[in-house]
Protein backbone atom coordinates (compact mmCIF):
# COMPACT_ATOMS: atom_id res chain seq x y z
CA UNK A 1 0.00 0.00 0.00
CA UNK A 2 1.21 3.66 -1.01
CA UNK A 3 2.15 6.01 2.05
CA UNK A 4 2.75 9.35 2.29
CA UNK A 5 6.62 10.66 2.25
CA UNK A 6 8.63 13.79 2.07
CA UNK A 7 10.78 13.60 -1.20
CA UNK A 8 14.35 15.31 -2.38
CA UNK A 9 16.27 14.21 -5.57
CA UNK A 10 19.39 16.25 -6.00
CA UNK A 11 20.34 16.29 -9.67
CA UNK A 12 23.02 16.83 -11.73
CA UNK A 13 23.17 17.58 -15.38
CA UNK A 14 26.07 17.89 -17.22
CA UNK A 15 27.51 19.59 -13.84
CA UNK A 16 24.50 22.03 -12.98
CA UNK A 17 22.88 21.09 -10.05
CA UNK A 18 19.01 20.92 -9.55
CA UNK A 19 17.15 20.26 -6.59
CA UNK A 20 13.45 19.41 -6.33
CA UNK A 21 11.47 18.34 -3.12
CA UNK A 22 7.49 17.85 -2.41
CA UNK A 23 5.22 15.21 -1.09
CA UNK A 24 5.29 12.11 -2.43
CA UNK A 25 3.86 8.47 -1.93
CA UNK A 26 5.89 5.10 -1.60
CA UNK A 27 5.97 1.35 -0.81
CA UNK A 28 8.92 -0.08 0.82
CA UNK A 29 9.80 -3.58 0.69
CA UNK A 30 12.98 -5.54 2.12
CA UNK A 31 14.81 -5.47 -1.12
CA UNK A 32 12.17 -3.21 -3.68
CA UNK A 33 10.37 0.12 -3.55
CA UNK A 34 8.25 1.98 -5.61
CA UNK A 35 7.47 5.80 -5.65
CA UNK A 36 5.19 8.22 -7.27
CA UNK A 37 4.73 11.75 -7.41
CA UNK A 38 3.50 14.12 -9.58
CA UNK A 39 5.69 17.33 -11.54
CA UNK A 40 4.64 19.94 -13.44
CA UNK A 41 1.30 18.46 -14.92
CA UNK A 42 3.26 14.73 -15.08
CA UNK A 43 2.89 11.69 -13.10
CA UNK A 44 6.30 9.75 -12.77
CA UNK A 45 6.73 5.82 -10.91
CA UNK A 46 9.66 4.98 -9.81
CA UNK A 47 10.25 1.44 -9.08
CA UNK A 48 13.41 -0.59 -8.15
CA UNK A 49 13.96 -4.38 -7.82
CA UNK A 50 16.89 -6.76 -8.44
CA UNK A 51 19.26 -4.02 -8.78
CA UNK A 52 17.22 -2.20 -11.43
CA UNK A 53 15.48 1.03 -11.92
CA UNK A 54 12.27 1.80 -14.03
CA UNK A 55 11.47 5.90 -14.59
CA UNK A 56 8.31 6.54 -16.00
CA UNK A 57 6.55 9.71 -16.10
CA UNK A 58 3.12 10.74 -18.11
CA UNK A 59 1.39 13.96 -18.76
CA UNK A 60 3.58 16.66 -19.79
CA UNK A 61 5.82 14.44 -21.37
CA UNK A 62 6.70 10.89 -21.51
CA UNK A 63 9.64 8.89 -20.50
CA UNK A 64 10.28 5.51 -20.27
CA UNK A 65 13.79 4.51 -18.76
CA UNK A 66 15.08 1.27 -17.41
CA UNK A 67 18.22 1.54 -15.57
CA UNK A 68 20.92 -1.30 -14.74
CA UNK A 69 23.79 -1.34 -13.97
CA UNK A 70 26.75 -2.03 -16.42
CA UNK A 71 24.44 -1.96 -18.61
CA UNK A 72 23.20 -0.05 -22.18
CA UNK A 73 19.31 -0.33 -22.64
CA UNK A 74 16.99 1.10 -24.60
CA UNK A 75 14.30 3.94 -23.73
CA UNK A 76 11.20 6.45 -24.88
CA UNK A 77 11.10 10.20 -24.48
CA UNK A 78 7.94 11.53 -25.93
CA UNK A 79 7.91 15.66 -26.46
CA UNK A 80 4.73 17.65 -27.41
CA UNK A 81 3.47 15.00 -29.24
CA UNK A 82 6.74 13.72 -31.15
CA UNK A 83 8.26 10.37 -29.50
CA UNK A 84 11.33 9.53 -29.95
CA UNK A 85 14.19 6.85 -28.65
CA UNK A 86 16.85 7.98 -25.76
CA UNK A 87 19.47 5.15 -24.71
CA UNK A 88 20.94 5.05 -21.15
CA UNK A 89 24.17 3.50 -19.94
CA UNK A 90 24.29 3.07 -16.35
CA UNK A 91 27.54 3.36 -14.45
CA UNK A 92 26.40 3.24 -11.40
CA UNK A 93 23.10 2.47 -9.08
CA UNK A 94 22.95 2.33 -5.57
CA UNK A 95 20.45 2.59 -2.47
CA UNK A 96 19.17 1.36 0.84
CA UNK A 97 15.76 0.49 1.59
CA UNK A 98 14.91 0.80 5.66
CA UNK A 99 12.00 0.31 7.46
CA UNK A 100 10.25 4.20 6.95
CA UNK A 101 12.71 5.26 4.66
CA UNK A 102 14.50 5.31 0.82
CA UNK A 103 17.75 6.49 -0.11
CA UNK A 104 19.21 5.95 -3.56
CA UNK A 105 22.54 7.32 -5.59
CA UNK A 106 22.93 6.81 -9.88
CA UNK A 107 25.34 7.90 -12.45
CA UNK A 108 24.13 7.21 -15.78
CA UNK A 109 24.75 8.71 -19.62
CA UNK A 110 21.65 9.47 -21.65
CA UNK A 111 22.12 9.20 -25.34
CA UNK A 112 20.31 11.07 -28.18
CA UNK A 113 21.08 11.32 -31.41
CA UNK A 114 22.05 15.15 -31.02
CA UNK A 115 24.68 13.96 -27.99
CA UNK A 116 24.50 12.76 -24.34
CA UNK A 117 24.04 14.14 -21.07
CA UNK A 118 25.59 12.86 -17.96
CA UNK A 119 23.30 12.24 -15.60
CA UNK A 120 23.81 12.11 -10.79
CA UNK A 121 20.63 11.69 -9.23
CA UNK A 122 20.92 11.53 -5.47
CA UNK A 123 16.70 10.43 -3.95
CA UNK A 124 15.76 10.87 -0.24
CA UNK A 125 12.05 9.85 0.63
CA UNK A 126 11.06 9.18 4.22
CA UNK A 127 7.55 8.40 5.56
CA UNK A 128 5.41 11.54 6.57
CA UNK A 129 4.64 9.79 9.84
CA UNK A 130 8.41 9.65 11.12
CA UNK A 131 9.21 13.08 9.48
CA UNK A 132 6.15 14.57 11.84
CA UNK A 133 7.01 12.72 14.64
CA UNK A 134 10.78 14.12 14.92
Amino acid sequence: MMKPCFLKIVTVVDGEESIFSQEAEMELFSESAKLRYFENGGKVSLHISNGQVTVAREGDYILQLLLKEGKKNRGIIGISGSEGEVETVTHKIGFAIKKNSLLMSMKYTLLFDSGKQEMHLKLVARSKQISEEQ
